[in-house]
């Protein structure tokens, strides 16, 4: 810190005085109690701090400290130069004129892009309509409910508050348009139709799917003593094969000896090939454990059924743009997942070959004779395992109609970065088991959507009943409502 002093103090004036300004800019002389001397316990009881980090963890450290932050600041902490550079010294009136928009290119205006906290870089797009405490409502009334949403004249229809007045008739009758009437007709109408048999196509579902349900439910008691008795077989297969390797291992540890450190290859291979087979049945030891295991199915009268669908399996074809999000390669790529409940969950890739083979000629700029009449035949790609399955997600049950049960698939393998796969599966109702969707939200870490009847309940058909019942209380008029 005395270095500091120095460059403070015996610097030459010109850059003394860029010095100050410096410190003016920061608006240093308006922090409370600021000091240039570091004490030992504020240096080793606090880690510097980036910029980078988000506002909310901050505060919640902040409220966990019960500290007062403004008092002994060391001046070299990141965090507390963040603080004193972004925290602001006066707050004008609200009724002041804003400087925001003023202080942006003219590109930025009007863009359709809110920048400006008080919404003035937006005038005339809806962009930065949410910080406005406008009408909620097509009548006028302000939902205090959700400040998000604005109310359609049509009883039964809500958009976001950025939606409003942006030339685009989200509506069914308009209403979200007052700045234009004209704009948008009125289909209120054929909308409350479309929605009432959309309804009734989706209680035809379920009552088809409760119907293959109560089969699984009937099947079992069966399907949990086949797989008790499956159980205790794999655990006992388990058990001699590990003896077998251990026995194994001690032969191969004589041979070492015998030849001076160093088996015969042949020796070492099949040792290498009983552990892998070893691998693969402790592997569906810890899950057949699982599925005896009472948490599983028993435990739940919801999740009985679900007995049925040990020992299938279900394919699933998607891109690397579907499964990753933005945009593919030049070359896209084409996975196959399959989806073995309550056993695993692994990635396939059929046509890797086909894709390397292009991804090649690509790079090249076409076919130059190199590759013309090179076999590809090797080119496989292995299975990757993304994830075996572990339990249900903590809270899973159907406790209304808007919920899913989900699972947890861990221990796949491991990322380049070291982290291991895993999948979270969200199961929902369907008339037959399919697999709806399945994405890498983020590195290593997927989400897959799962439909079957098992998952279906009389609470799902209700709430179906209860939507038609509300939409044909509701009178729509062809005519668009005064606004």
């Amino acid at each position: 810190m005395g270095s500091w002093r120095w460059a403070a103090w015996h610097a030459p004036p010109v850059l003394y005085v860029a010095f100050l300004l410096t410190l003016l800019a920061l608006n240093l002389f308006d922090a409370p109690d600021i000091t240039c001397t570091v004490s030992a316990a504020s240096a080793s009881a606090s880690k510097p701090q980036t910029a980078a980090r988000a506002f909310a963890e901050r505060d919640d450290d902040d409220d966990d400290d019960g500290d007062d932050d403004d008092e002994g600041w060391d001046f070299l902490d990141d965090s507390s130069l963040f603080q004193m550079s972004t925290t602001p010294k006066y707050s004008p009136p609200e009724t002041a004129p804003s400087s925001c928009a003023a202080s942006l290119d003219a590109k930025f205006v009007n863009d359709d892009y809110c920048d400006c906290d008080d919404g003035s870089d937006e005038p005339l797009t809806a962009a930065c309509s949410h910080l406005f405490p406008l009408p909620m409502t097509a009548t006028g009334a302000q939902d205090a409910s959700d400040l998000k949403y604005f109310q359609c004249a049509s009883q039964f229809q809500t958009v976001l508050r950025t939606f409003v007045n942006d030339g685009v008739c989200d509506c069914c009758d308009g209403s979200d348009e007052r700045a234009n009437p004209s704009l948008c007709p009125n289909t209120c109408a054929a909308d409350k139709q479309a929605r009432i048999a959309a309804h009734q196509a989706r209680i035809q579902a379920i009552q088809k799917a409760l119907v293959i349900r109560e089969t699984y439910a009937e099947q079992a008691g069966k399907s949990l003593a086949q797989i008790a008795a499956e159980s205790e077989t794999i655990a006992a297969t388990t058990s001699a094969l590990q003896r077998a390797f251990h026995y194994r291992q001690q032969q191969l540890e004589a041979l070492a000896k015998e030849y001076g450190g160093r088996p015969p290859r042949e020796e070492v291979r099949s040792v290498e090939l009983m552990y892998h087979r070893l691998h693969q049945w402790r592997v569906k030891a810890y899950v057949h454990q699982k599925l005896a295991d009472p948490m599983s199915f028993e435990a739940s009268t919801v999740r009985l059924p679900f007995v049925a669908l040990v020992g299938r399996c279900f394919d699933y074809t998607v891109n690397e743009k579907q499964l990753k999000g933005g945009s593919s390669n030049v070359i896209p790529r084409e996975y196959v997942m399959v989806f073995c409940p309550f056993q695993n969950i692994s990635q396939t890739e059929p046509n890797y070959a086909a894709w390397a083979r292009a991804e090649r000629l690509s790079k090249t700029g076409g076919d130059d004779g190199n590759y013309a009449n090179k076999d590809d035949s090797d080119s496989i790609q292995r299975p990757i395992m993304l994830g075996i399955w572990e339990q249900w997600a903590v809270g899973s049950y159907n406790k209304d109609a808007s919920n899913t049960l989900s699972q947890v698939y861990m221990y796949g393998e491991k990322c380049m970065n070291g982290q291991e796969r895993s999948v979270h599966v969200d199961i929902v109702c369907g008339d037959e088991e399919r697999v709806e969707s399945m994405e890498e939200n983020q590195m290593c870490a997927y989400t897959l959507r799962f439909a079957t009847p098992a998952a279906c309940t009389p609470k799902l058909l209700r709430h179906e009943e209860l939507a038609i019942a509300q939409l044909e209380a509701i009178a729509v008029d062809n005519a668009h409502d005064e606004l």
